[in-house]
């Protein structure tokens, strides 16, 4: 029931529809059970690092064994689980600073809801390459371009459920984005990938 209402909650701030919130548990044991969402999110996490794995293989003039498969997934999966946590941290801390301590749990608890959302389209993108259907440059553009429509529902979940102002909105993307790109270059060179 939950994952549903989320959901829907989701699609409709996806829709620029603000009601949408009302459709989240953004009480303190919802925003815990929010983060079991990376669950729900594994099966998109395996079937888009599988094709970029693949897409890696068929890029790279390097043989496969100079791009371990195990390196490759320990790292994203520590990339994945740093990067889950990291913004909900740095934000407890700075939340009285930016103006979102009373919004904080409820932007956490969407944010995290979210992801579902977001991750859908690169799952779908990425198995349909996994399955042949695409080929490897439809797939990164197809990535491309659905990249400036997930900033875009970020920014409006920022908008919507943190109430903050545009500017801080566009911050609060831009730190989630750069936190991601930072993370993983981390991790790649921490497992030297």
């Amino acid at each position: 029931m939950e994952i549903r209402e989320a959901v829907k909650g989701s699609w409709l701030l996806f829709c620029n529809r603000p009601e949408g919130i009302r459709h989240f548990d953004v009480s303190l044991p919802g925003f815990w059970r929010s983060f079991l969402v990376l669950g729900l999110l594994l099966p998109f996490f395996v079937v888009s690092g599988q094709a970029q794995w693949q897409l890696m293989i068929a890029e790279s003039e390097l043989p496969v064994e100079a791009l371990p498969l195990g390196t490759f997934w320990l790292t994203r999966s520590a990339g994945l689980i740093v990067e889950w946590l990291t913004l909900p941290l740095l934000l407890a801390a700075l939340a009285g600073w930016i103006g979102i301590g009373r919004t904080y749990v409820p932007f956490i608890i969407v944010r995290n809801w979210s992801a579902l959302l977001i991750s859908l389209p690169y799952a779908v993108a990425s198995l349909a390459y996994l399955l042949g259907i695409i080929p490897s440059g439809f797939l990164v553009l197809v990535t491309l371009s659905i990249i400036p429509v997930m900033l875009w529902f970020q920014f409006r979940i920022a908008r919507h459920v943190a109430q903050v102002s545009v500017s801080v909105a566009i911050g609060l993307v831009i730190l989630d984005t750069a936190l991601s790109l930072v993370i993983g270059e981390v991790m790649a060179r921490l497992f030297q990938l």
